[in-house]
């Protein structure tokens, strides 16, 4: 996750300087940083350009060799001209004894701590997917560029120059091939090409592993992975009076969860209506996809046959939907109670999970076609597709399973409106082929 901090820093005036930057690793003067790094400095110019504006800010970025090639974290200070004019250079401690550094710092208030730009953690992280890195730090001229009322108060806006960059490549050495959860109970590998590398974050708390492909357009894949325990659920729309239902089993519970957010996306004044799973796991992925099967719009024909046992089934909820009341206060039946009828009378029909093997583990898996907020528009009916943008959908892959006596719940997807790239093709299925439930 990029991250951007305003630090303090403190800076040394040194004498006149020729040089560009000047890299000063354990004592050393180094082009190239490789493996552990116990003290790390830099000297860079002060540009005379700084005097063209009304403030400066001094940045340092830590930003991984993978394809979005974005900074992972930058923390950043800024200064009046008057302080920095007369100066030709600055030094920077960015590492000190093997530590953090004491230079660059940044006031939390949430936690009301003070925490310190620090890399020594780096290398030996199990999360990494790169074996290279670079360490930059960037000088911007900083002016006012207008004003905006904010909270009664006129606030300024800023615009800022990039005045000089300096950067030194580090060598952080060979990565491992794979990640494992908190506790152990699943694996995935680590995804690594000449065009890009995944990013990977962990959950120890909830045995959560998610891998993402960034692409240099800003579109990414992202694959997640969870452990969810029964009476747990993780980023449910619930209304005011929104009641629970138990659905006889935790993976059908899963299931559930799933198909009434892809519902209510659509139909977001049904929450109420349509009773909750109380155990589920939602990743923001579904909250942002467009099912085109449960489109009011869309006159679309049901994915699989109704039979007799999901007929039954829906029967039950229906009667659900009736006791949490549905029916308006007026006698007669309101639209979002017909939408929840809707919904309960086809989601075994709308919604068709196969047996399907992810990784080393047959899984239930639902796999559907997805539109996104920006292809959408406001209709008579509701939201329906913008014609321009008909067929133009991304994939989105759903899984759960059990292993062991423990339960997942999985899914990978693609950000963004454009279709798949070979690359990001070969992630999807490679990370789904390298799951390993124990």
């Amino acid at each position: 996750m990029k991250k951007s901090i305003l630090v303090t820093v403190m800076l040394m005036a040194i004498g006149s300087y020729l040089g560009q930057a000047k890299w000063t690793l354990n004592d050393k003067q180094v082009t190239e940083l490789s493996g552990d790094i116990k003290s790390l400095k830099v000297k860079v110019n002060i540009p005379k350009e700084i005097l063209n504006h009304e403030l400066v800010q001094i940045c340092i970025d830590y930003t991984p060799d993978d394809n979005s090639r974005e900074p992972d974290f930058s923390y950043c200070k800024e200064f009046k001209i008057e302080y920095l004019k007369s100066m030709d250079a600055v030094e920077l401690i960015i590492v000190k004894d093997g530590g953090e550094s004491p230079d660059f710092k940044a006031w939390n208030g949430y936690v009301r701590k003070h925490f310190y730009f620090n890399i020594t953690g780096l290398k030996d992280s199990g999360l990494r997917t790169f074996e290279n890195a670079d360490l930059s730090v960037r000088i911007y001229g900083k002016d006012v560029s207008g004003y905006v009322w904010e909270d009664d108060k006129h606030i300024p806006t800023y615009k800022f120059e990039n005045l000089k960059g300096y950067k030194i490549k580090w060598n952080l050495g060979a990565v491992s091939n794979s990640i494992a959860s908190g506790n152990k109970l699943f694996e995935i590998k680590k995804f690594n090409s000449e065009n890009g590398n995944s990013k990977i974050d962990t959950d120890d708390r909830f045995d959560q592993i998610s891998s993402t492909l960034k692409s240099s357009d800003g579109s990414s894949v992202k694959f997640v992975c969870r452990k969810v325990d029964k009476g747990y659920s993780w980023n449910v729309s619930k209304g005011y009076s929104s009641k629970s239902v138990d659905n006889g089993s935790i993976l059908e519970d899963l299931k559930y969860a799933v198909e009434r957010e892809l519902y209510i996306v659509s139909h977001n004044i049904t929450k109420e209506k349509i009773p909750y799973s109380k155990t589920a796991f939602i990743d923001d992925a579904i909250l942002a996809s467009y099912y085109p099967q449960v489109l009011a719009s869309e006159k679309t024909k049901p994915v699989k046959k109704k039979s007799e046992e999901n007929g039954k089934m829906g029967s039950k909820f229906l009667n659900k939907v009736a006791a949490y009341g549905a029916s308006s206060s007026s006698g007669g039946t309101s639209s979002s109670s017909k939408d929840a009828e809707r919904f309960i009378q086809n989601r075994f029909q709308y919604f068709d999970w196969k047996n399907a093997v992810v990784g080393n583990k047959e899984c239930q898996v639902l796999e559907i076609q997805v539109y996104k907020k920006s292809q959408l528009e406001k209709g008579n009916s509701g939201m329906k597709i913008i014609e321009s943008e008909r067929g133009k959908t991304t994939p989105l892959k759903i899984f759960v399973t059990e292993s062991k006596g423990n339960y997942f719940v999985g899914m990978i997807s693609k950000e963004g409106v454009n279709p798949l790239t070979e690359v990001e093709s070969k992630f999807w299925n490679f990370t789904l082929d390298s799951v390993s439930f124990y």
